[in-house]
């Protein structure tokens, strides 16, 4: 029997993705505009400050539900491996075609031919290899006590989040090392919430709470160029891994819905991601499409509604350029299938 997915989780996960669509208009657009004011600097931060929450959560999830597996699951990488390939090199032609001043060689035909390998899209590459490690992750959580396991969360969260914001420390751990912590983080989650006096506790408010700090540390990083309190948008951020959590467990305390539209939905979220922070996508979409990094915004409400809206617009374009593919594939299958 097909196990039906829990649309609040589904729902979360379109958002988050919207998240880091808001995330790369930022980063790739507005930060890269030189006309904008202290102010609108600091909006366009905020904004690009949920990406890296969005990720944690993501691996959080992941975490949650793929704990359990003792193998790896071959189908979702040969899936992740097919689309990425598919949208990797179908760009590439279309740029090549469309614009005949781009110019070909040997690197940018490496990273199109093998888009996860060459790190042309780092979530992916890093996501790739969590899921391959990831039953030897399982065995190892599964062999430790309720202990033991709060132990090696405590050390991974200290050394990860915390030691590297006191002087002197610079541990430079790759995104990989983090993804690991964020997907044990989510097993933890998954083997003692529901036993736990957790349960009871409020993550709405802690959630609400830890938003304001989180958004403070962003206003007063930039206005006192203060680096320690603006690097809390990081990855490796123990306030932005706090939000994360307390926003997972604030879902999962509600009751389980199913829609199938929302359900439907999701299952788009990987291609939107693949066709939106393709490298030639972005370079030209921010700047030759939006004029993101070189528009003047003539007051912060049109900033932040012009962002909002071409974030939403990206999404909905992505989405529908999937559901195309998806349709396309499915009559060339029959079609195979019949001769």
């Amino acid at each position: 029997m097909k196990k039906i997915r829990n649309s609040n989780i589904e729902f979360i996960r379109i958002l988050l993705m919207f998240f880091i669509i808001l995330h790369h208009t930022s980063i790739y657009g507005l930060e890269n505009n030189s006309t904008l004011n202290t102010s609108q600097q600091i909006i366009a931060t905020i904004l690009s400050s949920f990406g890296k929450i969005a990720v944690i959560l993501f691996i959080l999830i992941t975490g949650y539900f793929q704990g359990n597996k003792e193998r790896i699951n071959k189908h979702s990488l040969q899936n992740i491996h097919r689309v990425t390939l598919f949208y990797s090199i179908s760009i590439f032609v279309i740029f090549c075609i469309l614009f005949p001043i781009y110019k070909i060689n040997f690197g940018r035909i490496i990273n199109a031919v093998f888009p996860i390998c060459s790190g042309a899209y780092w979530f992916i590459t890093d996501y790739v290899i969590l899921l391959i490690i990831s039953p030897y992750i399982n065995k190892l959580c599964k062999s430790l006590s309720k202990k033991e396991f709060q132990k090696l969360l405590f050390v991974s969260f200290v050394l990860l989040c915390f030691v590297n914001y006191l002087p002197f420390f610079d541990l430079d751990m790759s995104s990989i090392i983090y993804f690991v912590f964020f997907y044990i983080s989510g097993i933890y989650i998954q083997n003692y919430f529901e036993s736990s006096k957790m349960k009871n506790y409020n993550f709405k408010i802690i959630f609400l709470c830890l938003s304001v700090f989180y958004f403070l540390c962003i206003y007063l990083g930039k206005t006192l160029d203060i680096t320690v309190l603006s690097d809390v948008v990081q990855l490796s951020s123990p306030i932005g891994y706090a939000i994360a959590v307390s926003i997972f467990l604030t879902i999962l305390k509600f009751k389980p819905t199913h829609f199938k539209v929302i359900n439907h939905i999701s299952k788009y979220i990987l291609p939107i991601y693949l066709i939106h922070d393709n490298r030639l996508i972005r370079a030209w979409v921010y700047d030759d499409l939006f004029h993101l990094t070189r528009i003047h915004f003539s007051n912060n409400l049109q900033l932040i509604f012009i962002t909002i809206m071409d974030a939403i617009l990206i999404f909905i374009i992505c989405f529908f350029i999937e559901i195309i593919r998806v349709t396309l594939m499915n009559k060339i299958k029959k079609i195979c299938a019949k001769s």
